[in-house]
């Protein structure tokens, strides 16, 4: 994943940040969600456990559980330093299954007493031939769903947005598809 200002005549800020042997996200400025997650539409608690770093990269898993309010037991991790202008990229392999989603986004709102402004890329396991593209402006959501003309859960593939002071342009391998 990688995020760099365009030339906008002033500093320039950015990180890069990929993820692999010896990943320890707290040393890096990241943090593991680990709580249990009460929202009406959403069925997954998110535990440190579900995610590990190989050669291949960041793994998040997944998996059912018994007991609890929450059916499942999931992986999300945030970089809490505001982010800002640039190209957001990861290569990905999207979970099949009906109503499991993998995403990959930025995200700003109550939790960090701003508002609700977003940029996403995301996969809805019951049909992962297609791409969901969505963007919040202070709570309002606009959004497409980009056939790929593939299925995203065979392989991993890179996918990526850039984020402009006048707009935002998504990719897939490369390949501007809005």
């Amino acid at each position: 994943m990688t995020g760099k200002l365009p030339d906008t005549g002033g500093t320039q800020h950015g990180f890069s940040q990929v993820f692999g042997p010896g990943f320890h996200p707290s040393k890096l400025g990241w943090s593991v969600a680990h709580y249990d997650f009460s929202h009406p539409k959403f069925d997954t608690d998110w535990r440190r456990d579900h995610i590990s770093a190989s050669a291949f990269g960041l793994q998040l898993t997944l998996s059912p559980k018994e007991g609890g309010a929450n059916r499942f037991d999931g992986a999300s991790m945030r970089r809490p330093e505001p982010s800002h202008y640039g190209r957001y990229e990861i290569t990905l392999q999207p979970a099949r299954g009906a109503g499991v989603v993998t995403g990959f986004f930025t995200y700003s709102g109550p939790y960090y007493g701003t508002r609700h402004d977003e940029i996403d890329i995301e996969f809805l396991g019951k049909d992962t031939t297609k791409l969901h593209l969505a963007w919040f402006v202070d709570g309002a959501m606009r959004n497409r769903f980009i056939d790929l003309g593939f299925d995203a859960a065979d392989r991993p593939r890179r996918y990526a947005f850039e984020w402009w002071p006048d707009r935002l342009r998504w990719f897939v391998e490369g390949k501007l598809i809005f």
